[in-house]
Order: C-alpha cells, then structure tokens, then sequence
C-alpha cells in the first residue's frame, strides 16, 4: 500500500502531495507540529532558523501508523540544505525497514542538496526507492 506523508508550512508542498494524490492510489498524511510555524515568510524563516541553529526538537501534533504501508511518498520543503525538523523529527520515531521512501522535495532553487543522505540517517532501514525536487514556483 502506498501513503504520501507530507509537511507544509506555506502550502507549496501541500499543493504538490494533492497533485501525487490524484495520480496514485494512495492515502495521505500531514506532519503538523504543535506550535504552528507563522504564515509570514520571513518570520517563519527567523522562527525554523532559530530552531535548526539550536537543533531543537519540534513537537509535532499528530502521528500515524506506518506499518501497513510498503511505499511512503515523503513531501517536504527544502530548508536549510535538509529535511524540517518536522520530517526529521517523525522519521527518527518511526521504523522504516522493510520500507521505500520515495523522497518528493519543494524548494526555492536549491533541489534536493543533503536531504537524501539525511533521510537515510534519520530513517532507520529506509531505502529510498527515488526522488524528485520540484522548484516550489512551478507547482499550481
């Protein structure tokens, strides 16, 4: 069974993980944290900066069950060259053997950079079964 699993702060990736949603048979799922990010692009930068320099753990405000799934198309943004700490907070909680992440990466012109190497750190027995980088201007 296929899920999309997704984490979106301004929207963009949301957009592109309906847009898979459409195409494939699959379920879908938002990594939302507790205290939501500000919908001010420049405040919401100051506030993750801040939480990647001090390499905080964001509380997120849901999960799910993975084990039913085989195929897990994750969506996130590109920050800081890497994975949110939202995304990487849910794939350190997770057991991902036996398991294919498909990495689906929005970003404003700076493509996958370290997130692949990291999903697979932080994705205990993942394999990453491919990936796409989409420039967040093109989705609509």
């Amino acid at each position: 069974m296929n899920m999309i699993i997704y984490f979106s702060a301004e929207g963009h990736t949301r957009k592109a993980a309906f847009k898979l949603h459409e195409l494939i048979s699959s379920e879908i799922f938002e990594i939302k944290t507790k205290i939501p990010y500000p919908k001010n692009h420049k405040k919401l930068l100051e506030v993750a900066k801040k939480q990647w320099e001090n390499h905080e753990d964001v509380e997120l405000e849901n999960d799910i069950n993975i084990d039913e799934f085989d195929t897990i198309y994750l969506c996130y943004p590109n920050w800081f060259g890497t994975v949110p700490l939202a995304v990487s907070g849910f794939l350190k909680s997770h057991d991902f053997t036996d398991k294919q992440i498909v990495a689906i990466c929005t970003h404003g012109g700076s493509g996958l950079r370290n997130s692949l190497k990291d999903i697979e750190k932080l994705a205990e027995g993942v394999n990453i079964g491919g990936s796409l980088a989409t420039n967040s201007a093109d989705i609509k």
